[in-house]
């Protein structure tokens, strides 16, 4: 697999049901511009799943980042929150409770999606994206409110809510 990434400018690594170890450095020579990395089986653990990312800081050229992971990981990979120059971000599938803060690092991202969290509760955005132009929330039934900060997102140009019943309400 580490040769796909070696020579095209996007990534795919898809439906994996028996990944076990990444092979470490796949990403250090890489031009890499979108990344896409799961489902995966349900044997899979965390611990497994971080170590792909191993590297992954040291693509400069990496925009998109398509990531599913497991209704039971209560955490993305930290790694994901160095990538500054990431412009679009696709989250689906992850356990997580709230929206790391970490994610303001993603000083360039331009394009948030959150599909399929069904545990998420809470996003905040006191600490905003500056540059963030697109929230997409879809399948989140237990997100009940987005009031927190969301008027810090000075540039958002289109919010879309997909089946995100809890939310009853959204600031002016």
């Amino acid at each position: 697999m580490q040769g796909i990434c070696l020579h095209f400018p996007i990534c795919l690594y898809y439906n994996v049901p028996n990944w076990i170890v990444y092979p470490q450095g796949a990403f250090t020579t890489s031009p890499v511009k979108g990344l896409e990395i799961g489902p995966f089986s349900e044997m899979v653990d965390f611990e497994a799943f971080q170590l792909i990312f191993n590297g992954i800081q040291q693509l400069l050229s990496l925009r998109i980042c398509l990531c599913s992971g497991l209704g039971h990981w209560n955490s993305l990979p930290y790694q994901l929150m160095q990538l500054s120059a990431l412009k679009h971000i696709h989250i689906c599938d992850f356990g997580i409770e709230a929206l790391p803060h970490r994610l303001d690092n993603l000083t360039s991202l331009e394009v948030l999606h959150l599909v399929r969290c069904k545990r998420l509760q809470h996003v905040d955005f006191s600490d905003a994206m500056p540059k963030l132009q697109l929230l997409w929330i879809q399948d989140c039934p237990l997100l009940e409110d987005l009031s927190d900060g969301l008027g810090n997102l000075v540039t958002l140009q289109q919010l879309t809510l997909w089946n995100s019943k809890k939310i009853e309400h959204l600031p002016s």
